[in-house]
C-alpha cells in the first residue's frame, strides 16, 4: 500500500512537472525574428496599389508578431543585412531559402519570414465584389535550418462593396490570416 502512495506522489509530481515545463515555455521569452519585406509579384500596373499591396502584408505581418511578443528585428537592420549580403529579394533567382536564412542569420535571428503576391485579382461576385489574393508563405527556423512553412501557397478572398483597391488589399490581408493562422496559434497572444 506505501509503495502504491509513493508510485502515484511520484507520478503526480512528474505530471505537474511536466505541465508547468509547458506552461513556461509557452510563457518564457519569445523568440527573435527577421520579417523579410514582402515581395509584390503580381502583375499589377498601377504602381501605387502595387506598393499598398506590399505594405499591407508587411503591416499584418509586423501586427501579429508584434501582438505575440515576437522580438522583431528593426527594417534597418533587415535592410542593411540585405544589403551587406547582396540580396536583392525582388529578384526572382534569388529568392532562395539559402539567401533568407543568410539574411536572417546577418542580424541574429531565430526565425525569418518571407512572403511573395503572386496574384491579386478583383471581379464581380453577386452583388458585391470579390479579390482573391494567392501569396506564398516561408518560416524558417534560422538556428535549426530547418523550414517550418516552406514557401506554401495560400488563396483567399475578401468582399465588400467598397474600393476594388480596398478589397484586393483585404484579400491579403486574408491570404495571411489563413496562411499563418496554424503557426501563429503556437504562440498565442500574451
Amino acid at each position: 500500500m506505501r509503495k502504491c502512495g509513493f508510485v502515484s506522489a511520484l507520478l503526480i509530481g512528474l505530471i505537474s512537472l511536466g505541465c508547468a515545463t509547458r506552461a513556461q515555455a509557452q510563457s518564457g521569452p519569445r523568440p527573435t525574428i527577421t520579417l523579410l519585406p514582402v515581395v509584390n509579384l503580381n502583375g499589377e500596373k498601377w504602381k501605387d496599389l502595387k506598393l499598398a499591396e506590399a505594405k499591407a502584408g508587411n503591416q499584418w505581418l509586423h501586427k501579429e508578431f508584434a501582438r505575440r511578443k515576437f522580438q522583431i528585428t528593426p527594417e534597418k537592420d533587415v535592410t542593411a543585412a540585405l544589403t551587406a549580403k547582396n540580396i536583392d529579394l525582388t529578384d526572382e533567382e534569388q529568392q532562395k531559402k539559402a539567401n533568407m536564412y543568410a539574411a536572417a542569420e546577418a542580424t541574429g535571428a531565430d526565425l525569418a519570414v518571407f512572403s511573395i503576391i503572386d496574384d491579386v485579382k478583383d471581379g464581380p461576385d453577386g452583388l458585391r465584389g470579390k479579390a482573391t489574393a494567392t501569396i506564398r508563405i516561408w518560416v524558417l527556423d534560422v538556428k535549426e535550418h530547418k523550414a517550418i512553412l516552406d514557401g506554401v501557397t495560400v488563396q483567399a478572398d475578401h468582399r465588400s462593396n467598397g474600393k476594388s483597391s480596398a478589397r484586393q488589399i483585404g484579400s491579403i490581408e486574408s491570404a495571411f490570416d489563413k496562411g499563418m493562422k496554424d503557426y501563429l496559434a503556437t504562440f498565442p497572444d500574451k
